[in-house]
């Protein structure tokens, strides 16, 4: 399967069926993977993503998107997200603004660190 098939079917699971984990917390919010949707092609990780944030942004606290990591190049880029009404209903669906559309280097710390290891398996 190809990874753009892989993306399409990732991109059209609904955020309501994904079994959160939590990655990492900190004052801005909690950032939580559905561990049942990492879909890996070499050194290529898709996984869906939902972030919880204190302060309320774009309308909302909360976000669920995909992400594309590159586990060798230590990069991701953010897929569209989908934005969810605190009961969980949604508000949306949101591009990722241009910057977020070309890969990005991780961070060393926090929620970037606490993705890397979990989807590249460097627990």
């Amino acid at each position: 399967m190809s990874l753009s098939m892989v993306i399409a079917a990732l991109v059209a699971q609904a955020p309501v069926d994904a079994r959160w984990e939590r990655l990492f917390q900190d004052a801005d919010g909690i950032s939580y993977i559905d561990p049942s949707s990492i879909t890996r092609n070499g050194n290529r990780v898709l996984g869906l993503f939902r972030v919880d944030a204190r302060e309320e942004q774009v309308g909302t606290r909360t976000m669920v998107m995909h992400q594309l990591v590159d586990c060798a190049q230590r990069t991701y880029t953010v897929l569209p997200r989908e934005l969810l009404r605190d009961n969980g209903s949604s508000l949306g669906a949101m591009s990722a603004a241009p910057s977020e559309q070309i890969a990005q280097q991780f961070a060393d710390g926090g929620h970037d660190a606490a993705v890397y290891r979990r989807v590249c398996r460097l627990q």
